[in-house]
């Protein structure tokens, strides 16, 4: 099943879907010009989600986006979220494999911590360039409590760029081109139930020294079976990603600890 990249772009949002409401504040201006993130859907929610996509992406949305970027790091209290501006790796559309390590993730807004089985993943960096081709600015949407992150957007050694999301770059390098990392549409697709993945977003990574046929990359170090926010991966959830997007087929890549986001069951 193929989805478009909107349809599906606010997998850090999956919680949601399961009512609760954590960084409501921060997911809803108050100025009551429409959502800043849109939720992950399935088929049955496509009306819904049209208005959503087209209300996210008016001009006034994208002049909010311009001016986050050239003002100060705002940080919602509540959920930890913010934009952070500069290069981020986007791993929407890679595979990765296990390193047979464990990685230690953030748990409860970064009160607590849980291990997990660790995976390597070659992600695109995002650069201006990228950024300015897509139309949007070059910042990403970040979970400072999540992940390994430290509570900021700043970096914790050089060489080094944080894993994150910016809904708005929709044509970048794909992992699963020919040859691999040209520039390309992602290409959504959902992963059967009880795929095993890995979950990126707000994870550490290390600028590779050689680009890969032209694109700047960078490895990250994920978390295996991680639901963001802490969400808990059910057996019977299935993973929407864009790794595998170029093979023939894209259902290739499940199987390949692909990274993205996970969605519990449709009315189970």
């Amino acid at each position: 099943m193929k989805f478009s990249h909107l349809s599906i772009s606010a997998f850090i949002v999956l919680t949601c879907l399961g009512g609760s409401s954590y960084g409501a504040n921060f997911l809803t201006p108050s100025d009551n010009s429409g959502p800043i993130f849109l939720l992950a859907q399935n088929d049955s929610h496509d009306g819904l989600l049209r208005s959503k996509v087209e209300e996210k992406h008016d001009d006034d949305a994208r002049d909010r986006a311009n001016q986050m970027s050239a003002t100060k790091t705002t940080i919602d209290e509540a959920s930890g979220m913010t934009q952070c501006p500069g290069e981020f790796a986007l791993c929407l559309a890679s595979t990765c494999r296990p390193t047979g390590k464990k990685i230690k993730v953030k748990r409860d807004d970064g009160k607590t911590f849980r291990y997990f089985e660790e995976s390597e993943c070659k992600c695109p960096v995002i650069t201006a360039e990228i950024a300015q081709q897509n139309g949007t600015s070059l910042t990403a949407i970040a979970g400072v409590n999540e992940g390994n992150m430290n509570g900021s957007c700043a970096h914790r050694q050089p060489n080094t760029v944080w894993a994150l999301y910016n809904e708005s770059i929709v044509m970048y390098p794909q992992e699963s081109a020919s040859p691999p990392f040209t520039s390309a549409m992602a290409n959504m697709h959902l992963c059967q139930e009880g795929t095993v993945g890995s979950n990126c977003w707000n994870f550490e990574c290390k600028v590779d020294k050689e680009t890969t046929n032209g694109a700047k990359t960078a490895t990250c170090y994920c978390a295996i079976n991680d639901g963001q926010f802490g969400r808990e991966v059910r057996p019977n959830d299935s993973l929407f990603t864009a790794a595998g997007g170029y093979y023939n087929p894209p259902a290739k890549a499940c199987g390949m600890y692909p990274a993205n986001g996970w969605l519990p069951p449709v009315n189970k």
